[in-house]
């Protein structure tokens, strides 16, 4: 179950009916993005686990008759193109960010008054919709559907 990397509640898909790792009613998901010698550089977290399994042995790939269709010294390795790379850590957003968290609705706003920066980039007032309970809940709430 994903839960809110602040406050830990569970949350909650968009449809009930169709669970989901990644679209949750009104999540903020945050990825940071990084590389060599830059801010963030989590090098043991972008590593494959299963780099062995991107080579194919020499023997694995002669034919039945012992050949090969293409240049092979003994001992060297060739690339396996059904290699699918497998990491230590999960992620859900596309692109792997190095770091990657998931903020409730409520979070996400308070992450935005903490941070002015911060809301003045992702403007938590127009940027996304409700649900009509939580209108009926919160009716001091702002958002884009409340200007309508």
């Amino acid at each position: 179950m994903t839960v809110c990397v602040r406050c830990e509640k569970p949350m909650v898909a968009l449809d009930a009916d169709r669970p989901t790792n990644y679209q949750f009613d009104n999540a903020l998901w945050i990825g940071f993005h990084g590389g060599y010698g830059m801010f963030v550089d989590n090098l043991e977290a972008n590593l494959p686990t299963n780099t062995e399994e991107q080579w194919v042995r020499n023997s694995d790939a002669r034919d039945e008759y012992g050949y090969c269709d293409y240049f092979m010294p003994e001992g060297k390795l060739v690339d396996n193109l059904d290699y699918v790379p497998t990491y230590n850590e999960e992620r859900i957003l596309p692109g792997r960010p190095d770091y990657e968290a998931v903020l409730c609705h409520e979070c996400a706003h308070t992450l935005c008054e903490w941070h002015p920066w911060l809301a003045k980039l992702l403007n938590p007032h127009g940027s996304h919709a409700h649900r009509r309970q939580y209108h009926l809940e919160h009716p001091n709430h702002r958002g884009w559907d409340y200007e309508r």
